[in-house]
């Protein structure tokens, strides 16, 4: 374990004890080994306020966890020009930081590249580009973790697999709350939504892209209907339990206007001009009808 106290630090000292912390983020990197899982503990236990780190944090080893108590440290880098922290390397986990970034750039806060990233309890906050933005990744894990206001995506999923966004919330951006493009498929599948609350995003709440493949809301996800509209699906096989939207779905079935006319019934959504569900109505030899149909068939 090495400690980073960036008030009180040294990065002359050997960053083996908190008494011997050093100063900055890229000391404490060049300290540890990788792939061996070592620990950078960020502690200031003088500080009496905030305690604010104003360096990019740059991640090139393996098996690192960098690691922190609460939003009391605040990662906000001092200029702009490049994400609040990037990573490229695998097996990296970070956890209890406040992250935001340099409010004169459009950078993201977070850019991963590695296989196997684990985000743990972080409030990224007010990001002048995306929140999260993954590349090319492979299994990696966002838990209790807030991605709050966002001036771009809240996360933004880029030829990425089987990662989980779980127990955490994507609230108030000014586009989508969730976007995921692919290239081809399968390189964009098994990714899912779990135990997470997406709300109040000025663009889709979830944007499916094309290629992307069993994308999956499971039922205690809550997924909003601000912006744009709840869930924009261009993917394959999307997998959506959101118990809260399939309940207000029957409500619609069931109490919104109704019409049948060119031999459809088409039932509206709440604006009362959305065609919500459109179906094709057939006699019983299924020849097109709308004078007493025996079937009605989604279009």
């Amino acid at each position: 374990m090495f400690y980073l106290d960036p008030i009180c630090g040294d990065d002359g000292l050997s960053g083996c004890s908190q008494c011997n912390a050093v100063k900055t983020f890229s000391r404490a990197h060049d300290l540890v080994v990788s792939g061996r899982d070592d620990v950078i503990l960020i502690r200031s236990p003088n500080a009496s306020g905030d305690v604010v780190i104003t360096d990019p944090i740059v991640i090139t080893k393996n098996a690192v966890h960098i690691r922190a108590a609460g939003r009391k440290y605040v990662l906000a880098p001092s200029s702009a020009g490049c994400p609040s922290v990037c990573v490229t390397s695998t097996d990296v986990e970070i956890a209890g930081l406040e992250v935001t970034t340099n409010a004169c750039g459009t950078d993201n806060a977070l850019n991963l590249h590695g296989f196997r990233t684990r985000l743990n309890g972080l409030f990224i906050y007010c990001a002048t580009g995306n929140g999260v933005e993954i590349h090319c990744c492979e299994a990696c894990i966002i838990k209790d973790t807030k991605i709050l206001r966002s001036k771009g995506y809240g996360f933004k999923s880029h030829n990425a697999t089987d990662w989980i966004v779980q127990d955490s919330y994507i609230i108030g951006g000014c586009t989508d709350g969730i976007i995921m493009i692919a290239c081809s498929v399968p390189v964009a599948d098994n990714n899912s939504i779990r135990g997470t609350v997406i709300h109040n995003n000025a663009g889709y709440q979830i944007n499916i892209g094309t290629c992307v493949s069993e994308f999956y809301i499971d039922p205690t996800s809550h997924v909003g209907t601000g912006g744009s509209g709840r869930l924009l699906d261009n993917g394959i096989s999307t997998m959506d339990e959101d118990v809260a939207n399939r309940t207000d779905t029957i409500r619609k079935i069931h109490a919104n206007r109704q019409v049948i006319t060119g031999n459809q019934l088409i039932i509206y959504d709440d604006d009362d001009v959305t065609a919500l569900f459109t179906f094709d109505l057939k006699d019983a030899s299924d020849v097109a009808t709308e004078d007493n149909p025996k079937k009605k068939v989604p279009v």
